[in-house]
């Protein structure tokens, strides 16, 4: 087995994956290419029966799971993860599942450092991390920090976690990534890690695992030279827990814990780099009745390295306190239980670091001064309703307060330095913008740079950072009187007519026209009460009109009178309904999942449905259909419904019927799955009114030339419910 996993190694370090040729596998050194190849291929299968195994011991209860195999690959002079030729394991007849697997088909994630913003992965980043890398609830991510989140909110994908496959001999040697995806929330993963690794070492391959042992007496940061000095540790975390219990009393704080160095796996071991926090046994404080219960378990699974985040920056940096507004606003990077954190409503955080005092390091056998080691860090949680930096700031003077009362009877730990408070901004520029559904119907996130200026101009004291909550239900018009002359550009004037003259185009145009950002605008639109751009919704109404003319004029028989329209499109429209959740869950057993995760759902057709207008005028609408770099061209009558079109496909692409699924793109520029024959009806007329459309569906002599309608064949496995699969 050594020598398998050897030469397997050696072809990832060549770039290749499973059943590629290396590049440059002709020179000598290693084993010869077949070798190479093979051992590849005896690791791939070793994988795959170690899903199985996976598969029989976590069953098909508690929701639907996948788990899908990343391994290295070339793509040009990159070096990549790629899942496509990979094993991968279904619990259930998940068709959501199973779509998102053939989007992650697609994918590839570049590694060792050569990912584009919009291009970063969760498996690349556990990869390169040889580190295991987990999330609640992927949705929680921004796209730059997740490059297929719009599918996982298409799909409603939540839970994720990417375990490294690592080299049985060599632990820095990563050889792929096993990646978990569930439709319910991952909330502990310890678990789930355990069985991977498990099935992993039946087949002598190795997981990188998380330590989640409670920290023993030794665990706790306070040795010297090694020696571990029980007395004085247990006096400093005697203090500790005691300090913890007064000030969450006296100030209402839903949650106080301690982080120390775990020993276990990182004093000198060789499966984390040294110097691991925990606060897996340590002292903590949980209020009574506080929903923070899980965001403590989730602590307890996460171990964090000196410089990482608010707290190991903490016990690396002596100073005083730190303060986040928002730690649920943070990016991973910034705060790596930020997706807990927003999950139980926890916001601002205060980070202290406590040291060993110097009586105390005296009797434990006089450790050098200012030692790195003998400290902890206290993480306090203010309360969830104290999210203003003016309240956060009084609350953190409280806490101050309190802790220096309580100096004078801790003869053990020191906290120094509580009016050296830093306020770490982190939360407060982009990472914020990333819980907030675009209300206008913008698939882009962007910036607001004018925001970010008057947070840079703005005194601390002057600040005012909101919930995401507070955000959206916040009168826009009640900030129009604060910091004037921060806001030259935002307090441009636009009144509803001048709005109601542009809703016939997007809101980006609107905002080009008007001279304002994308943000403002949106900014402005919700000053006069319209929560989403009726942009796509005026196109459904006037294509409606426009087959209720042609109705008209067929009854008829002879042309009618134009429709009259109103001056202002927008009061065809209906009062604009409260902003939808992002992404409807829907069952298991679905067919199609589009029809219950597609966000937001479509309002009422109109009652009367006619057959959509041709391009010519014998009913005949033209298909162009593309498979796999394959593209088809043919025609069929303009009544025909989805089956019709799938027999053509099955019958000139050699497919099985059932074993694909057709989409066409819509006027979102995004593939619809066509499901049923109304699905093609709102295909036909959709497509006419793309912009990309309108130039090319005349002809040369002015009359009509036929609409072409694009679609994209994509293949189903035959069967989803299978215990392991490989998709080539």
């Amino acid at each position: 087995m050594e020598r398998v996993v050897g030469d397997f190694n050696l072809l990832l370090q060549r770039g290749g994956a499973a059943g590629e040729r290396p590049c440059g596998s002709e020179g000598g050194g290693g084993g010869s290419p077949g070798t190479e190849e093979a051992a590849a291929v005896a690791v791939k299968q070793r994988i795959a029966r170690a899903l199985r195994l996976y598969k029989e011991a976590a069953g098909d209860g508690g929701g639907g799971w996948m788990v899908q195999v990343w391994a290295p690959a070339r793509d040009g002079a990159r070096r990549v993860l790629a899942t496509r030729g990979q094993p991968f394991v279904l619990a259930s007849q998940c068709h959501r599942l199973f779509q998102y697997r053939t989007v992650s088909l697609t994918r590839v994630f570049p590694v060792g450092g050569a990912a584009a913003a919009d291009e970063q992965g969760l498996p690349a980043r556990a990869f390169d991390a040889t580190a295991p890398e987990w999330t609640p609830n992927v949705q929680c991510y921004g796209s730059g920090e997740y490059a297929r989140i719009s599918y996982a909110l298409i799909y409603d994908i939540q839970g994720s976690l990417a375990l490294p496959i690592l080299d049985p001999d060599d632990a820095s040697s990563p050889l792929a990534v096993l990646e978990l995806v569930t439709t319910a929330p991952l909330l502990r993963v310890s678990g789930e890690v355990a069985n991977l690794c498990n099935a992993l070492r039946a087949v002598s391959l190795r997981g990188a695992g998380i330590c989640n042992r409670a920290a023993e007496v030794r665990c706790y940061s306070l040795a010297v030279n090694q020696i571990v000095h029980r007395d004085a540790t247990r006096a400093a975390m005697a203090e500790v827990s005691e300090l913890l219990i007064t000030v969450c009393e006296a100030h209402k704080l839903p949650l106080a814990q301690t982080w120390v160095r775990c020993w276990s796996c990182g004093g000198g071991g060789e499966d984390t780099e040294k110097a691991a926090l925990t606060t897996a046994g340590a002292p903590f404080h949980l209020a009574a009745g506080a929903d923070a219960r899980g965001f403590r378990d989730a602590c307890v699974e996460h171990h964090l390295q000196r410089g990482q985040g608010l707290v190991g920056t903490a016990a690396r940096a002596p100073g005083g306190g730190r303060l986040c507004a928002d730690v649920a606003r943070c990016s991973k990077d910034d705060y790596p239980l930020a997706h807990y954190a927003g999950m139980y409503g926890l916001a601002g955080c205060l980070v202290l670091r406590a040291e060993l005092s110097a009586a105390a390091m005296a009797d434990a056998a006089a450790a050098t001064a200012g030692d790195e080691e003998d400290c902890v860090v206290l993480e306090l949680f203010l309360p969830p309703d104290c999210t203003g930096v003016a309240e956060q700031k009084a609350a953190v003077d409280a806490v101050s307060a309190t802790i220096k009362q309580c100096s004078g009877n801790l003869k053990a730990i020191v906290i120094s330095n509580l009016d050296d408070l830093f306020l770490d901004t982190m939360a407060d520029g982009d990472h914020q913008l990333r819980h907030e559904m675009d209300d206008l119907g913008d698939d882009q996130r962007c910036s607001d740079e004018e925001d970010l200026q008057l947070l840079e101009n703005t005194n601390i004291g002057e600040l005012n950072i909101h919930n995401a909550d507070q955000i959206r239900n916040e009168d826009p018009t009640s900030q129009v009187g604060k910091n004037k002359t921060k806001r030259g550009k935002a307090e441009k004037s636009v009144t509803l007519e001048e709005l109601q003259k542009h809703f016939s185009g997007s809101l980006k145009d609107a905002a080009r026209s008007l001279g304002v950002c994308p943000t403002t605008m949106k900014r402005i639109c919700r000053q006069h009460g319209i929560p989403r751009w009726p942009f796509r919704k005026i196109s459904k109404v006037n294509r409606s009109l426009d087959k209720m003319k042609r109705v008209m004029e067929s009854v008829n028989c002879s042309p009618s009178p134009p429709v009259a329209m109103p001056a202002h499109p927008a009061l065809l429209l209906p009062p604009p309904p409260p902003p939808p959740r992002p992404c409807l869950s829907s069952t298991v057993g679905e067919t199609s999942s589009h029809g219950s995760c597609q966000a937001p759902p479509s309002h009422a057709k109109t009652a009367l449905r006619k057959p959509p207008r041709c391009g010519n005028g014998d009913g005949v609408v033209t298909i162009k259909a593309s498979h796999r770099g394959d593209i088809i061209r043919f025609r069929v009558p303009c009544s025909a419904g989805v089956a019709a079109v799938k027999a053509v496909v099955a019958k000139r692409l050699s497919l099985d019927a059932g074993a694909f699924d057709v989409k066409y793109l819509d006027d979102d520029h995004e593939w619809v799955l066509l499901s049923c024959d109304a699905d093609f009806q709102e295909c036909l007329d959709v497509v006419p009114a793309l912009p990309s459309m309108s130039v090319t569906a005349r002809s040369g002599s002015g009359a009509a030339a036929p609409v072409v309608v694009r679609l994209m064949v994509q293949e189903v496995a035959d069967n989803i419910g299978s215990s392991c699969a490989s998709s080539d």
